[in-house]
């Protein structure tokens, strides 16, 4: 007598979705889960509001030839974006509340430094972000 084995759950014929560590929507999701007192009992979590606005404007604004950042939660509520190019660190603090980001860049091998601001309201604040980040990449 042939012996017919039971269909496997749906569940268990999924593959698992890879995906890119730095996919900044991805990511901005993950950030939405954290709850106020997240680092060691203080720390702000992100407005779910705010994470929504910067994950639509980075994808609707921000120029194809900028990679994409590593994001971190910051103390107080808002999102460090973070980008490795050589001896290049490049950040950009993003308030979400503002709209306002704080570029920063330093080269380890040499000390320079780099600031600069950029209005993330407008699609003119996204391009001054992207000409920051790749002049230094």
């Amino acid at each position: 007598m042939a012996t017919t084995l039971a269909p496997k759950p749906p569940h268990l014929n999924k593959r698992p979705i890879r995906r890119d560590p730095n996919d900044l929507p991805a990511r901005l999701k993950e950030l939405a889960q954290l709850k106020s007192g997240w680092l060691n009992g203080a720390g702000v979590a992100p407005a779910a509001a705010g994470l929504k606005w910067l994950s639509d404007a980075w994808l609707k604004y921000c120029p194809e030839h900028v990679p994409e950042p590593f994001a971190y939660p910051t103390p107080e509520g808002n999102v460090q974006l973070e980008w490795d190019f050589g001896s290049w660190e490049i950040s950009a603090e993003v308030d979400l509340v503002t709209h306002q980001a704080s570029l920063m860049a330093v080269n380890a091998g040499t000390g320079d430094e780099a600031e600069d601001t950029a209005d993330l309201s407008a699609k003119k604040g996204w391009s001054k972000l992207g000409t920051f980040v790749r002049s230094l990449a």
